[in-house]
């Protein structure tokens, strides 16, 4: 066996095993604790404006001028009668991140859940 053999080498690893050992570990623990770091910097921070039910009715024109509301994750689906009463600049103050606008309907891109605005819109 090759650890048999008496060399410097051998020697060497015999007297500092110990220490080798500590500092691969030692590399291994500070390269994780690095990993975890950089990428708890590149999570984005949960947005909490907390969005109002309220407001979203009144900037797209009242409860009258709702057609049809559908939600799916962080999208609310709404078809109106008007289109000139809707009001973009109050689905932004109200918490809505992006307006898309289609041909027969909006997409609305919310912070949270489009299924609970859904559902208070609903009850009003």
């Amino acid at each position: 066996m090759i650890f048999l053999i008496e060399n410097a080498f051998n020697e060497f690893l015999k007297d500092n095993a110990v220490w080798i050992a500590l500092f691969f570990f030692s590399l291994i623990g500070l390269t994780l604790i690095i990993i975890f770091a950089i990428n708890r910097k590149k999570t984005p921070a949960k947005i909490s404006s907390a969005l109002d039910s309220d407001a979203i009715v009144i900037a797209l024109g009242g409860k009258d001028n709702l057609l049809q509301i559908d939600a799916k994750g962080s999208r609310l689906f709404v078809s109106v009668k008007q289109k000139d009463l809707l009001n973009k600049e109050g689905l932004k103050s109200a918490g809505v991140t992006t307006i898309i606008e289609m041909s027969d309907k909006y997409v609305l891109v919310l912070s949270s859940s489009a299924e609970t605005i859904r559902a208070k819109i609903n009850l009003h």
